[in-house]
């Protein structure tokens, strides 16, 4: 087996380190466009609801989900306003209309993250295969 360098050593760590920089913020990301993922179907779930609700006439009986797979029967008092909270504590009342236009700005704006964070993961992706031949030359070098 033959000694490598001082220099190949210290480049050697060098490449590995970065690399296992790069496989971690690749993780990060990965994780993220997942959470966008799920926040967008949750959205688009909501978009369906909405629509749905916007159509259907006063007292009509529906079913409000609790969660865990809960729900409890209630009737609509009014279908022309809708409880939208904005963050913090604050709601607004707004009718149908104009909460379908914002879910669908929020919408088109995660599926913009989705965007911007994947193109992140491939220039993270890019670079990682950048140097794993670099690294993969050092280690045979190092192990003869």
């Amino acid at each position: 087996m033959r000694e490598i360098t001082k220099e190949e050593r210290e480049k050697l760590e060098k490449l590995a380190s970065e690399l296992n920089a790069y496989e971690a913020q690749a993780e990060v990301l990965r994780q993220q466009i997942s959470a966008l993922s799920r926040t967008i179907s949750e959205h688009l779930t909501t978009l369906d609801a909405l629509k749905t609700l916007k159509n259907v006439s006063p007292e009509t009986e529906v079913l409000v989900p609790l969660g865990s797979g809960c729900f409890v029967h209630a009737r609509l008092k009014g279908n022309n306003k809708v409880v939208y909270t904005v963050g913090a504590g604050v709601m607004f009342e707004k009718s149908f209309d104009e909460v379908i236009s914002l879910v669908e700005e929020k919408v088109k704006n995660l599926q913009e993250a989705i965007q911007k964070t994947q193109k992140e993961l491939e220039r993270v992706g890019s670079r990682a295969e950048e140097i794993r031949p670099q690294l993969e030359e050092l280690l045979r070098k190092a192990r003869g």
